[in-house]
């Protein structure tokens, strides 16, 4: 099952990636120039919460000098039908008001000049989810060149970097595909391949010299329901 490959292929790394993390933490504190970076989700609503939300960012990210923020994904929810009584989400294409409303209108201030670093969330897969990896085209800010791609930063001046390793998890959920949100988000990802991710993914970790390497995803590598 795809959700136990995804759970293989993570046990060991989620307690691994959380160290390192807290550990990263503090080597930026420590540095002269720390690299600050906020991270966000399950976010497109457009609604108080949203806003509040985005208000508390822009305070924040200006305080901390945030270089960046990083996106994990479900950036457009749209609560609506279509004819055949079918949930609709996501983007529908490059024109879409939404991008105005949920996007550029709403993180304004600091956050208008720094880059997002966004992924694919499974809400996103109920829209036109191609159109997200175009609007990287069209916006200095929305980074998403691919489902799946690395950028690189560096920490000092001694040649320390972090490779961040951003991954669209939603091919790897088998529910998705036996009983889909909707039948939009079965048809687009049955054009993914999870083990060529997979694939990739090992490709990109194990040749990677970084000190120290996130990846970054919508969904968690281990879930545990009571």
């Amino acid at each position: 099952m795809r959700l136990d490959l995804l759970t293989k292929m993570g046990v060991e790394m989620r307690t691994v990636c959380f160290l390192a993390l807290l550990t990263l933490c503090r080597w930026y504190a420590s540095a002269s120039e720390p690299l600050n970076f906020l991270v966000f989700g399950d976010w497109g609503m457009g609604n108080e919460q949203q806003k509040a939300v985005a208000k508390q960012m822009e305070t924040s990210g200006a305080a901390i000098q945030s270089k960046f923020v990083v996106n994990v994904g479900d950036n457009f929810y749209v609560f609506t039908k279509d004819a055949q009584g079918n949930r609709q989400g996501g983007i529908k294409n490059l024109s879409d008001p939404l991008w105005q409303r949920y996007f550029e209108q709403m993180y304004t201030g600091y956050l208008k000049d720094i880059p997002f670093y966004s992924v694919l969330g499974n809400h996103d897969y109920m829209g036109n989810s191609s159109a997200q990896l175009m609007y990287h085209n069209l916006s200095s800010r929305w980074i998403m060149p691919d489902r799946n791609y690395t950028t690189r930063f560096a920490i000092d001046d001694d040649g320390t970097t972090a490779l961040f390793v951003f991954i669209d998890t939603s091919p790897f959920i088998e529910s998705y595909y036996n009983d889909p949100e909707d039948p939009w988000m079965k048809e687009q990802l049955e054009h993914e391949d999870y083990k060529k991710q997979l694939a990739w993914l090992d490709e990109v970790l194990s040749q990677s010299s970084d000190h120290w390497k996130l990846v970054v995803g919508h969904h968690p590598i281990c879930n545990c329901v009571v």
